[in-house]
């Protein structure tokens, strides 16, 4: 297990807020499997996805609370931060690792 990884892709302004579990997040992403498959994004769609921070996958939960408002990062979030053992639609498998 190495937990969540990411890497700073750009960073915001300074003094950008940094959200907590407990706030509304919008946000533009796209989610890939490890293979480089897309399965989701919100570029796509043309618009943003707003959400309670504590209601999605622990690894965006964790991860986004790194970020401050205008910071781009990419993550790598292991299948035990992910959905684990559930399968999702029909491209996320049980077990996959994801990249958003």
């Amino acid at each position: 297990n190495m937990g969540l990884q990411y890497i700073v892709v750009k960073e915001g302004p300074k003094d950008g807020k940094k959200p907590v579990a407990t706030d509304r997040v919008t946000v533009h992403y796209e989610g890939r499997l490890a293979t480089g498959e897309k399965f989701d994004s919100s570029f796509d769609r043309g618009t943003p996805a707003t959400f309670p921070l504590n209601r999605v996958i622990p690894g965006w939960t964790m991860g986004l609370q790194e970020m401050s408002e205008g910071d781009e990062y990419l993550f790598y979030i292991p299948s035990e931060l992910a959905y684990g053992n559930q399968a999702r639609g029909d491209v996320i498998k049980a077990g996959d690792d994801l990249v958003f």
